[in-house]
C-alpha cells in the first residue's frame, strides 16, 4: 500500500468502535458478491483492502475476457470494472455483459488515469 493513502477513515465524532461495527452493519444487511476486474496488482490490493475495511470480499480477475469468463460460472451483484485493461478492456467487457448476461450485474466503471 501507499503509505500516503489514509488506510482507515473514522467520520467526525465517531470512535473506531462504532465505525467499526457500522461497517460490519453494511455488509450484514447489504450482503453483496463483488467482482472486481484490475489488472494493476498494486491497485487490486488497494481495492480488496477498502472493501474489507467496509466488510466485503471480492473475486479479482485482471481482463475483461476473464470477467465473462467467470459470469459464466458465477453470478455477481456488483462489478467493479477497470477501464483499460489487456486483452479486452473495461467498455468492451461492459458491453458484452449488457448484451449476453440477464439479469446482470451492476458495473462500476473505474479508473487510475
Amino acid at each position: 500500500m501507499h503509505p500516503e493513502i489514509n488506510q482507515s477513515f473514522t467520520p467526525r465524532g465517531s470512535s473506531k468502535g462504532s465505525e467499526l461495527t457500522a461497517h460490519n452493519q453494511l455488509a450484514q444487511e447489504h450482503p453483496l458478491r463483488i467482482l472486481v476486474a484490475e489488472d494493476n496488482n498494486i491497485n487490486q490490493k488497494l481495492i480488496i483492502e477498502i472493501l474489507k475495511q467496509i466488510g466485503y470480499q471480492a473475486d479479482v480477475v485482471p481482463n475483461g475476457l476473464e470477467v465473462l469468463a467467470t459470469l459464466k460460472r458465477q453470478t455477481y451483484d456488483l462489478i467493479l470494472m477497470d477501464v483499460q485493461m489487456p486483452e479486452m478492456d473495461g467498455l468492451e467487457a461492459t458491453r458484452l455483459i449488457i448484451e449476453q448476461f440477464s439479469p446482470r450485474p451492476r458495473i462500476v466503471a473505474m479508473t487510475a488515469n
